[in-house]
């Protein structure tokens, strides 16, 4: 059995599946159908400053945060990473976007950084006097937000926007706070040719995946963050020519939006080899931390049942064994660390599954060390969980089937 980490854990691996997949930069106005009409937004390369406002200009308690403004250049993520890794400060402070989008690749880095130190995001404009967000490039203005000093500057949610690859950066936050009247768009990406034989020839032999794998290499990793990935579905749907603008109902409903809480509902997901997971995640707790449940078939036990949840920083010991209890059922997970992950699995019969989802919910109790202090609950409904047992049930029994008639997998 291959432990699966989920994707946003493998970074390597989802930098070259998604390599010259972009989500364009979105520069004109939005059709009327699908919202007011936005301004045009800035196509130069993305900028990060520290900008610096009045007392509680960015909030209470708040007159300064990080600007990140501009398209996803491809340089735009290792850009952003560089920015935090210059100054400890700088990582304490607020992040907020106003961008048309860009490259998927560089969104993905900029989130990861921004889960890795536990940010808070948003959507906000961050204006200089006497500045204009279409600036020429060496002037003034554009070399003020390019000195690499704090930038006195004007903070608005006036006409702030975050567009296609932008939101895949947003969702990275921990703490995100979308304010009413900012605009959220999303659209199906599209590859970008002279991107993917740039990398090509920089890589001989690199195999080109296929639209379905960088599709669920992206859903695998909206998962992982504990967003909804009815986001990637919902997506797709839209034209890369056009855009959809998020109403608050579906903010609230992908979970881009942070709450005390957030959860999916249990999702049955093929993978292109043919295999398929049972995935559900949860966001809870002061640290806003997202626990994934993972079950797959295996042919020794029936089930494969693996939780994932972020360790705390600095933190890397092997955590005690965690609890699994629902009703009077109760599993014993057994614990392993991959990286900066904490992962507890145990084997897990049909009909023992079958028994969880009989109770409304599923109570899980681990710690990361030894002691109180680190003790985590996490609750989760069996809502749907029934039902998604049974298909993926089924799915276990037709690979079973397969491998004793020698078939390979079934796609």
């Amino acid at each position: 059995m291959v432990l699966r980490l989920p994707t946003s854990w493998r970074i390597a691996g989802l930098a070259v599946a998604l390599c010259g997949l972009i989500l364009p930069a979105f520069a004109t106005e939005v059709p009327g159908s699908l919202g007011k009409q936005a301004p045009i937004l800035s196509q130069r390369p993305m900028d990060v400053y520290v900008a610096t406002g009045a007392a509680d200009a960015c909030g209470p308690g708040c007159s300064e945060w990080i600007a990140v403004d501009g398209r996803f250049d491809p340089g735009a993520g290792k850009r952003f990473r560089d920015f935090l890794n210059a100054s400890p400060r700088r990582r304490t402070l607020p992040v907020f976007f106003h961008s048309p989008g860009g490259v998927l690749a560089s969104a993905i880095e900029i989130a990861l950084a921004l889960r890795e130190n536990r940010m808070t995001v948003g959507v906000a404009r961050t204006i200089q006097p006497g500045c204009t967000v279409l600036r020429v490039a060496g002037g003034n203005c554009d070399m003020l937000v390019k000195s690499g000093n704090d930038v006195p500057s004007q903070f608005s949610f006036d006409g702030a926007q975050c567009h296609s690859a932008c939101v895949y950066a947003l969702i990275g936050g921990v703490t995100r706070r979308i304010a009413p009247g900012v605009r959220v768009g999303i659209h199906s990406p599209k590859v970008d040719e002279q991107a993917w034989k740039q990398f090509a020839d920089r890589h001989p032999g690199v195999r080109r995946l296929t639209s379905e794998e960088r599709s669920q290499s992206l859903w695998r990793f909206v998962m992982a963050l504990g967003i909804d990935p009815d986001l990637v579905d919902a997506a797709s749907k839209v034209s890369h020519n056009s855009i959809h603008i998020l109403s608050r109902e579906e903010i609230v409903r992908y979970g881009i939006e942070s709450t005390d809480r957030f959860e999916t509902r249990w999702m049955l997901r093929g993978a292109p080899d043919g295999s398929a997971n049972l995935i559900k995640a949860v966001t809870s707790g002061d640290d806003h931390a997202t626990a994934i449940a993972q079950l797959a078939c295996s042919d020794l036990f029936g089930y494969r049942l693996t939780l994932f949840r972020a360790l705390p920083k600095d933190q890397f010991a092997l955590p005690p064994p965690a609890q699994l209890m629902a009703g009077d059922a109760k599993i014993s997970l057994l614990p392993g660390v991959a990286k900066s992950i904490a992962y507890w699995t145990a084997a897990a019969r049909p009909d023992e599954m079958q028994k969880l989802a009989a109770v409304p919910q599923i109570d899980i109790a681990l710690v990361y060390a030894r002691g109180p202090e680190t003790a985590v609950g996490i609750k989760m409904s069996t809502a749907g969980l029934g039902a998604a047992l049974t298909e993926l049930q089924n799915h276990c029994s037709q690979r079973k089937l397969n491998a004793s008639a020698g078939k390979p997998p079934a796609d």
